[in-house]
């Protein structure tokens, strides 16, 4: 049984990869702290709940109200509104702007984990370099929730066999299962298999062309434009 198994069976706690803040502090506080560490300008809570995507303005001022408390947190009143700004003079605030910095690169790392696990598998018959790895669906549009699967399409050069691919397959299902508790679907197929779905106007071609973010080899759109430009030539 897999990673990705054990996971859905558990039930295990998944990570928002579009908000990887939330992982540590779960509350509407971690979006304030994300908002306010990027900008030295007064702002109000409902200027803070816009630019965080989450959470309604009566949630955020409450939020807002509990780090005033706290100390990590100005307010003061301008005309009728209450602004506020990060208080960069309190002791935790070093820790709260690593904590921001640290989400903010969440999805860097988590590709070059992807990436280093790959290189680490000794195989030669197939470069990682030669490996298109991208994102698609609702992590690549910044879309997911805690309860979203993390998508990954795969495509491997011409001829790979299935003892190589297999292999390879798991180590990025269970390298992305393992630094974010989702689980890992990835949509593995060669570049021939890609030029059998562009031909058949596969549903899929559309969405990778709509969304697909890579971050390994060849860019996975400019691909299927190739591929698909390619096959117009060859029936003229």
């Amino acid at each position: 049984m897999s990673l990705a198994d054990d996971l859905r069976m558990t039930g295990a706690p998944n990570m928002n990869l579009s908000e990887p803040i939330t992982s540590v502090v779960t509350t509407l506080e971690g979006q304030a702290f994300r908002v306010l560490a990027h900008t030295t300008e007064p702002l109000t809570g409902s200027a803070i709940a816009r630019l965080s995507g989450s959470g309604s303005t009566v949630g955020m001022r409450l939020a807002l109200a509990r780090l005033v408390e706290n100390g990590v947190v100005d307010v003061r009143k301008v005309g009728p509104s209450l602004v506020y700004t990060a208080n960069r003079d309190h002791v935790m605030w070093p820790v709260i702007e690593a904590l921001v910095s640290s989400a903010d690169s969440a999805m860097e790392r988590l590709q070059a984990a992807v990436v280093n696990s790959l290189e680490m598998q000794d195989s030669d018959s197939i470069s990682v370099r030669d490996i298109s790895l991208a994102f698609f669906g609702s992590v690549a549009r910044g879309e997911s929730t805690a309860a979203s699967d993390v998508d990954v399409l795969m495509i491997l050069p011409s001829m790979t066999i299935d003892e190589v691919t297999a292999p390879l397959v798991d180590i990025v299902s269970s390298t992305i299962a393992r630094a974010t508790g989702n689980v890992c679907n990835v949509y593995c197929l060669t570049r021939e298999q890609l030029t059998e779905l562009i031909a058949r106007n596969d549903a899929m071609i559309a969405s990778w062309l709509a969304d697909a973010r890579t971050f390994n080899g060849s860019d996975v759109k400019r691909l299927i434009r190739t591929l698909s430009s390619a096959r117009t030539g060859d029936r003229l």
